[in-house]
């Protein structure tokens, strides 16, 4: 039994065998056709027409066209708007003395009342570390 089933297995996968050989034989002498076609097709010479180079012509000219010209010279502007062309102003002087003195204090005062703020915020970091915010009940 199991000698005939084996057989005609055989037999089936010859017959396939020989079918996907003549499927592939068909297909290499379809593409070879084709190729043989394409390489004896003459090809038409090609024709520039006067159309065509009147077009060519003008999209030259459009090209060459001088675009964006200036409307004023430099030194015309420069008179137009004098101030952008100066020279900023020097900065004025430190101060010297009890004004020095005053302005150090409020240097200080400010970088108190900073350090402070950056205290106040680094406790409260501290308190609340990242993630015990709002769990929706999941505690």
């Amino acid at each position: 039994r199991k000698a005939v089933d084996k057989l005609s297995m055989t037999i089936k996968e010859i017959e396939l065998l020989s079918l996907s050989q003549s499927v592939k034989d068909e297909a290499v002498a379809a593409r070879d056709a084709a190729q043989r076609e394409a390489k004896e097709a003459p090809k038409d010479p090609v024709m520039i027409l006067p159309s065509q180079l009147t077009e060519r012509q003008r999209i030259l000219e459009e090209v060459f066209i001088p675009r964006n010209m200036p409307t004023m010279t430099i030194d015309e502007y420069m008179a137009l708007n004098p101030h952008e062309f100066q020279a900023p102003p020097p900065p004025p002087p430190p101060p010297t003395g009890e004004d020095a003195d005053h302005e150090e204090e409020l240097n200080h005062d400010q970088e108190d009342e900073e350090t402070y703020k950056k205290r106040a915020w680094d406790d409260w970091c501290d308190e609340n570390p990242k993630g015990a915010g709002n769990r929706m009940g999941n505690v």
